[in-house]
């Protein structure tokens, strides 16, 4: 790994942060460095929250979904600084937490069409 001669450079577990919104690498294999990351899953929180819509209000896997999704997203609102953000958050880097919503995305749909809050 290449060190920054920068005066602003720091070393953070494995993560060198040139400024508060860019990092050259997340140190994990497979989960590149997004750019924009703040922007991209404050956009992905408003969909998922949009998405979740579409199962009944009284549904746990909803009330959980809304919370989750509304806290990251009031964090993200209140917060400029990824690196604050993913310290808020507690889930690692942002890439990480923008996976895991992508996931999420991906899984509403299927949550919808399986009517999976029925009792089977």
């Amino acid at each position: 790994v290449k060190k920054s001669v920068a005066s602003n450079s720091r070393r953070s577990a494995g993560v060198f942060y040139f400024s508060s919104y860019n990092k050259q690498t997340t140190g994990l294999v497979g989960l590149p460095v997004q750019t924009e990351p703040r922007e991209k899953l404050i956009s992905a929180c408003e969909s998922i929250l949009s998405e979740v819509q579409g199962v009944p209000s009284d549904a746990q896997y909803r009330q959980n979904v809304e919370a989750i999704y509304q806290y990251r997203l009031k964090v993200c609102n209140e917060q400029q600084d990824v690196r604050k953000i993913e310290q808020t958050i507690g889930l690692g880097h942002i890439e990480e937490v923008l996976e895991m919503a992508n996931d999420e995305l991906s899984l509403i749909p299927k949550y919808i069409n399986g009517r999976m809050w029925e009792e089977p």
